[in-house]
This record gives structure tokens, sequence and C-alpha cells, in this order.
């Protein structure tokens, strides 16, 4: 079995993370977050606005788009 090392991966584009997965991944910490006792007020209310700005900019992408939002005008 090959290690992560290993893998050669300069052949694949690097498309970065979507908005859905940061959304994804940041309600996940969000939740344990809240599960653990070492994380103070603060924390959680900081890692709660990551979250919330995940999930603005996955919505956001999700909207549908206008004709005009493609077409410049040359007015």
């Amino acid at each position: 079995m090959k290690k992560d090392e290993d893998i050669d991966l300069s052949h694949m584009p690097d498309e970065g993370t979507s908005h859905s997965e940061a959304y994804s991944c940041a309600n996940v910490l969000f939740n344990l977050m809240q599960q653990q006792k070492e994380f103070s007020a603060t924390q959680l209310m900081l890692m709660r606005n990551i979250r919330d700005v995940a999930a603005q900019k996955k919505l956001s992408s999700l909207k549908q788009k206008l004709i005009t939002d493609f077409i410049l005008f040359l007015f």
C-alpha cells in the first residue's frame, strides 16, 4: 500500500476547496468544539462567525445569476 507522500499529485488540477466543503468542515468543527470543555465562549463565538461566513458564501454560490451579470455594458 502506498503512503500519501508516495502518490504523485502533480498531474491533478488544484481546484481548491468549495464553499460547500468549507461550510461542512466548519460546522463539524464547531459542533466538536461545543462538546469539548476546554474551549472558551470567545473561541466558540469566533468559530460560529467563521461557520456563518462559510454558510453565506455557500448560499451566494448557489444563487442563480442574472443574464445581465454576464453581459458587459459598452454604453
